[in-house]
């Protein structure tokens, strides 16, 4: 770094946290849930959205639906979202960046999220 310049700031719009490893979470392509489930696993997660390796390429702009399940009283939470960004992951995966249409309850999060 050259001595003027300003380290690169932090745009998240929320903390992220890593999963348990108990956690049921899906996702689907579209925003009805038809169609198989293309996660593979999940880097970490925020109120705001949630980074996830998938079995396929997905384009930044396509819709997608997350479903949490158990997290609000034993119901499976939905959310919409949009894919932000998308890269080559590992093992035939691709990362992906989502954003939340919606924020999830902070309550029903920390069910499934490690503490610390």
């Amino acid at each position: 770094m050259v001595r003027n310049e300003k380290p690169a700031s932090n745009r998240r719009a929320a903390r992220r946290f890593n999963v348990v490893s108990f956690a049921r979470v899906e996702c689907r392509q579209g925003c009805y849930g038809f169609g198989p489930n293309i996660l593979k696993s999940v880097a970490n997660l925020s109120e705001t959205g949630i980074c996830v390796a998938v079995k396929e390429a997905l384009k930044k702009g396509q819709e997608l639906e997350v479903l949490f399940e158990g997290m609000d009283g034993g119901r499976a939470l939905k959310r919409l979202a949009t894919v932000v960004w998308c890269q080559p992951g590992q093992e035939s995966t691709h990362l992906v960046g989502v954003q939340f249409q919606s924020p999830l309850p902070y309550a029903a999060m920390l069910k499934i999220v490690k503490p610390g």
